[in-house]
């Protein structure tokens, strides 16, 4: 999906990255530490799954990212563009609660079902940018 959000995003000099599961805190210090030093305001609008996982994900992006801008001296705002509880609701989607957890082969350690996409875009340019 992320390659075609770029087509659409690109001409406006909007960035588009994909991850998969939970980012690595180290990924989280260096975004936010190069969009907190860039000088300009820094949105990212998030598209991902109505699940609870997937809420769960985007909290902790916004908390991770949030608070290592934020010891820059950063401005980074963060909203959910899709799907929203509204966008599901309107669409009649279902909410899928987490898998229950399940032992995998041999290992001690439980897990949980395959992680949900997230994909975070990110504005990072003087190009007006509404979400209405």
């Amino acid at each position: 999906m992320a390659p075609q959000l770029y087509h659409v995003t690109e001409p406006y000099g909007i960035a588009v990255m994909s991850a998969g599961g939970f980012d690595s805190l180290t990924d989280k210090h260096r975004l936010a530490r190069s969009w907190a030093t860039s000088g300009q305001p820094t949105t990212v609008l998030r598209i991902g799954d109505y699940d609870p996982s997937g809420e769960s994900m985007f909290t902790v992006l916004m908390e991770d990212i949030g608070a290592f801008a934020g010891s820059y001296g950063g401005d980074v705002e963060f909203a959910q563009v899709a799907i929203t509880p509204e966008q599901a609701r309107q669409r009649g989607l279902p909410y899928r609660p987490s898998p229950p957890i399940v032992a995998v082969g041999t290992s001690p350690t439980p897990r949980r079902g395959r992680p949900r996409r997230l994909i975070p875009i990110t504005t990072r340019s003087a190009a007006p940018c509404s979400l209405e």
